[in-house]
């Protein structure tokens, strides 16, 4: 029986929310280690699933051949605050392939209210496609549709070549038929797999081998870490204290992913109740559990807190059911 991982947020000393946490841990040899809850439970895997959409864009020569520099790779990866530095790479990228903001199929967005405090007021309110979080994944599609001389209006249809692709792709390394690939529609349109946490903990691991996509893909992200969050988020804070040695990446709806290539190891998430300060909270004890980091790197990460309008400290969020034997 698996052990059980769950989140409470406490306000006071009273328990105001509780959130199961399913988690899975492999390691490069495809073993899953450690795992809290129903690991076979299929779910929708949102952005956590980016690293291995972006593979294709690799493997298929397309990032070679249209000249995809690592930072561009590693936005293709993120889910991106939609600050000036975001718009401008991808706004960059699309014009060399001949296409604009008006080639995506992501729907307008305005930025992450995170990022506004440090936003002109005139670019925060405007809503476009660049600055939605997912345009960097669609720009590396229509790349793939550019290579594969494809028509790019038709990159998010299933039947249509980039996304045929894309999801052979991620049926191979979710071990599993393309026939028998569930899929669901994400937020920004895009087909998302529906697989389980053992399934994608383990599709993971084949950013740990010898494939060389894999690699290019880890150091993009390690080199670019702004690329796939921004200003102040949570996946930008550590894989910046990372230094290198793997990535954190978020999925709406509570879900997380890590990838330790110095550890041998992947970690895949899902906070059933979909709140992000769960994931998180369970996510950064995770990796420090493992040695990844240890707490000092970010101390409110590893103490968060609830805080009111004013500021002041009124709860606190914790980690509960991790057992720090298991990760020796």
């Amino acid at each position: 029986m698996a052990s059980a991982l769950r989140v409470e947020i406490t306000r006071g000393a009273t328990i105001e929310t509780d959130h199961p946490v399913l988690c899975a841990v492999a390691d490069g040899n495809g073993r899953i280690l450690v795992s809290y809850g129903d690991i076979d439970r299929p779910y929708p895997l949102r952005s956590s699933m980016k690293a291995l959409q972006a593979m294709p864009l690799v493997a298929s020569g397309a990032a070679d051949a249209l000249d995809v520099s690592d930072a561009e790779l590693a936005i293709a990866c993120g889910s991106h605050n939609g600050e000036p530095r975001h718009v401008a790479l991808v706004t960059n990228w699309l014009a060399r392939l001949g296409l604009s903001g008006d080639d995506l199929r992501c729907g307008r967005a305005r930025p992450w209210p995170e990022a506004w405090d440090d936003l002109d007021p005139s670019f925060a309110t405007e809503a476009t496609r660049p600055k939605h979080n997912c345009s960097g994944k669609h720009t590396g599609f229509l790349t793939l549709a550019r290579h594969l001389d494809a028509d790019p209006a038709d990159y998010l249809d299933p039947a249509a070549p980039v996304q045929q692709v894309v999801l052979a792709s991620l049926a191979d390394h979710f071990g599993v038929a393309r026939v028998d690939l569930e899929l669901a529609v994400d937020g920004c349109g895009a087909p998302v797999a529906c697989v389980s946490a053992r399934q994608l903990a383990l599709g993971l691991t084949t950013l740990l081998g010898d494939e060389p996509e894999g690699a290019r893909i880890l150091r993009a992200i390690g080199a670019h870490p702004w690329a796939i969050a921004g200003t102040g988020r949570f996946d930008t804070r550590v894989t910046t204290a990372l230094a290198g040695n793997g990535f954190t990446k978020i999925g709406a709806d509570g879900c997380r992913v890590a990838v330790l290539p110095d550890l041998g190891l992947t970690i895949a998430m899902k906070a059933l109740s979909g709140d992000r300060r769960a994931v998180d909270a369970a996510m950064f004890r995770v990796l420090t559990t493992y040695g990844a980091l240890d707490s000092s790197d970010l101390p409110d990460l590893a103490e968060p807190e609830i805080l009111s309008s004013a500021g002041a400290v009124v709860g606190r969020v914790h980690v509960r059911g991790l057992d720090q034997s298991e990760a020796s």
